[in-house]
């Protein structure tokens, strides 16, 4: 558009130029017009005619206003915290530091029949008032057993468990008779070693041995469960008081008159430790 108003600008300039041109050398005159002079009047002349409009429209200024970015909105995140549940067992409990003999009953008088072992669980049916240990579902087979309380860990409801009695004490399968190796001498030694030969009648035990090439005998009796054997061991001229402790089948522990360690082995079993008992 603004190439089309600047030709026909030049259009009202130069044709009146040539014209003029013309005229001149018909006049063939010797005055030479002012050029510039009649240049400058036709542009005003053609200003004048086109309006302060057309004017006006080619010297407009763009729009150059500026739209605002439209803003954006980043969402709110809402974190809902976590319920954390406490577990509530329904029944107690049993785990154990070390694995621990499930017996029939409280004490090593009663047999094995099952094991509480390290990271088990034991469903805890029932306590025993007198001493400490529990009862629970066999681990290892079906009905019930006790473990010794001291490795436990109980936990749960306590308030409605209840107290077990103690089962009958089994016959203890106790036997003395035989040849025993024994340990003897004051506590920290030295010590003797010298075999003594024990005989075993219902609750009564008689024995013989040598010590220091000298022939000794003793006699006791046996405890309830058969196993503690007190009595009198007696030389040509010297005697004593004696307490032996059964172990296992194979090991005996005890003291003589409470002050010297008295101990015995058999069927290569070693020497007990502690020597002394109690």
């Amino acid at each position: 558009m603004r190439s089309k108003k600047l030709l026909i600008t030049l259009s009202f300039v130069v044709i009146p130029l040539l014209l003029l041109s013309g005229c001149e050398q018909i006049l063939g005159g010797d005055e030479t017009p002012d050029t510039d002079a009649l240049v400058q009047t036709s542009i005003a002349q053609t200003q004048a005619g086109m309006g302060e409009g057309e004017v006006a429209a080619t010297t407009a200024v763009p729009n150059t206003e500026m739209v605002p970015p439209t803003e954006t909105v980043t969402p709110t995140v809402t974190l809902t915290a976590t319920e954390t549940l406490t577990q509530t067992l329904s029944s107690p409990q049993a785990q154990v530091d070390v694995n621990t003999n499930c017996r029939r009953g409280p004490g090593e008088l009663y047999d094995i029949v099952g094991a509480l072992t390290v990271g088990v669980t034991g469903n805890v049916v029932g306590r025993y008032q007198a001493g400490d240990y529990w009862i629970i579902n066999n681990p290892s087979g079906s009905g019930d057993c006790w473990i010794w309380g001291y490795y436990a860990t109980v936990e749960g409801p306590l308030e409605s468990l209840p107290y077990y009695t103690q089962p009958p004490t089994p016959t203890p399968v106790v036997d003395w008779n035989g040849t025993w190796t024994t340990k003897y001498g004051p506590l920290g030694g030295p010590y003797e070693n010298f075999t003594v030969n024990l005989t075993q009648s219902d609750s009564t035990v008689s024995g013989t041995f040598t010590y220091d090439a000298e022939a000794y005998s003793l006699t006791g009796s046996l405890s309830a469960d058969f196993m503690t054997l007190s009595g009198t061991w007696m030389g040509s001229g010297d005697s004593g008081s004696f307490l032996f402790h059964w172990l296992n089948p194979n090991q005996f522990n005890g003291n003589v008159s409470s002050s010297f360690e008295w101990c015995g082995y058999r069927n290569g079993a070693g020497v007990p430790s502690p020597c002394i008992y109690p």
